[in-house]
């Protein structure tokens, strides 16, 4: 029997020492919901009562209407309703009891301790601790076992509601989460079809407005039609080449405020005039001619040409623009190839320089270079000397008409190799670097 008690107590140590406090710190952890839980209760136990007061107002109306026989009945119709509505609200005041975790750690604590206590009384009179007599203990014993279970039965209890009420203020807060969520959801979704919509807006007005731009509006030079990237011009390497322009609108409608122009590389010249506008830099040169108006079907011819001077032999990419207010900016390239109007083969290299025409005052890091320019059709044969730094040039080789202008030499002298006389070079001259043809 004393085994039996001591295992008793050790359970009733567990509900006390883990049990119940593993219990009631759940309520605190659950704070939230234990006050939305809270919060519903009290509207609960409101409305029960605004509707007892309803129905007693609306029973004392009717009362007024009805015959004196059924008073009585309506009365204890009254009576009934009045103790349902007064159950159901006691039984809201007694979930709320459970939502507090103060009051919860003495409807837990004390009931737990108290049969405990009981429990150690049993144990001692069990023990022949005292020594009244043996009716006396009996009946004690007994008295103390009954109480110390009614009390542990009553905590068992008290967990077992608290349990239900953790379980119903966990899924309070699981509804709640799943309600924000889904309250996030619906936001995000109504943005997302809101920023939709508005794009959807836009790309409608952005295409209705590419439907009001002109698109039949093409650039011409020299007669060449600018209506895709592979058109090309020819011209005369280090010469000056006209490009003659014109403008030709095929739209039915009026095309304002054009702008026209062009991108050349650097190793092109350049000679603008009229109503061009220019910019430089060390990459490129941008040439711009303006427009105020073209009307519909007409093709605009632009009386001031551009004169264009390559330097290189080959071909260039340009690239060519038209802009303008009812036009979305067409970019299109154009290639010019330079060939040149006479061939340059290598005659003499390293010919000496002089700055006096008696010759006796050679310059320095410098050579002369004496070509056998020939015209086209081979009609004409001339020797020209230049200067250059160069000295990998081979004799019999062509040579590509190419400049450094960073470099120049003034008036010079030099004795030409075949006939031995003192032959006057040039006033001022750039520095020639062309390559051989096999090279480019």
């Amino acid at each position: 029997m004393i085994e039996a008690l001591q295992l008793y107590a050790f359970l009733i140590l567990t509900f006390l020492g883990f049990v119940a406090p593993i219990i009631t710190i759940l309520l605190s952890i659950f704070r939230e919901g234990t006050q939305k839980l809270t919060t519903r209760y009290e509207i609960t136990k409101s409305e029960k009562q605004s509707k007892l007061d309803q129905l007693i107002s609306q029973q004392q109306t009717n009362a007024k209407k009805i015959d004196v026989t059924e008073i009585g009945k309506h009365i204890q119709e009254l009576k009934d309703l009045q103790k349902t509505v007064k159950k159901e609200t006691k039984n809201v005041m007694s979930e709320l009891s459970y939502l507090n975790p103060q009051k919860q750690i003495f409807r837990l604590f004390l009931p737990l301790c108290f049969p405990f206590l009981c429990v150690v009384i049993a144990i001692l009179i069990g023990k022949n601790s005292y020594s009244p007599s043996l009716v006396f203990k009996g009946d004690v014993f007994s008295f103390v076992i009954l109480i110390s279970l009614i009390s542990f039965c009553y905590a068992l209890f008290v967990i077992w509601k608290m349990l239900g009420i953790i379980v119903e203020v966990r899924k309070t807060t699981f509804d709640d989460q799943k309600e924000s969520e889904k309250e996030t959801r619906d936001l995000l979704s109504t943005l997302v079809e809101k920023v939709e919509k508005a794009t959807q807006e836009v790309t409608t007005k952005v295409d209705k407005g590419a439907q009001d731009f002109l698109k039949e509006i093409f650039l011409t030079v020299n007669d060449v039609v600018i209506d895709n990237d592979q058109k090309e011009i020819t011209v005369l390497l280090n010469q000056n080449n006209e490009l003659r322009m014109s403008i030709k609108n095929k739209e039915k409608r009026i095309a304002k405020n054009i702008q026209i122009g062009f991108v050349f590389p650097t190793d092109l010249i350049i000679e603008t005039g009229g109503n061009y506008g220019s910019y430089f830099d060390d990459e490129s040169q941008i040439i711009r001619h303006e427009i105020s108006f073209l009307h519909a079907n007409t093709n605009l011819i632009i009386k001031k040409p551009l004169i264009v001077t390559p330097l290189k032999e080959g071909s260039v990419k340009i690239k060519t623009f038209i802009k303008a207010e009812n036009i979305q900016p067409i970019y299109r390239n154009l290639t010019l190839k330079a060939i040149p109007s006479e061939i340059n083969i290598v005659y003499h290299l390293g010919v000496d320089l002089y700055a006096d025409s008696a010759c006796t005052i050679k310059r320095q890091g410098v050579k002369g270079l004496i070509l056998e320019t020939i015209s086209g059709g081979g009609i004409e044969k001339k020797f020209r000397i230049f200067p250059t730094t160069k000295t990998n040039y081979i004799k019999g080789k062509r040579v590509s008409w190419e400049w450094n202008l960073n470099k120049g030499w003034e008036q010079t002298w030099y004795i030409d190799p075949d006939t031995k006389q003192k032959k006057y070079a040039w006033r001022e001259a750039g520095e020639f670097i062309g390559r051989h043809i096999d090279q480019i």
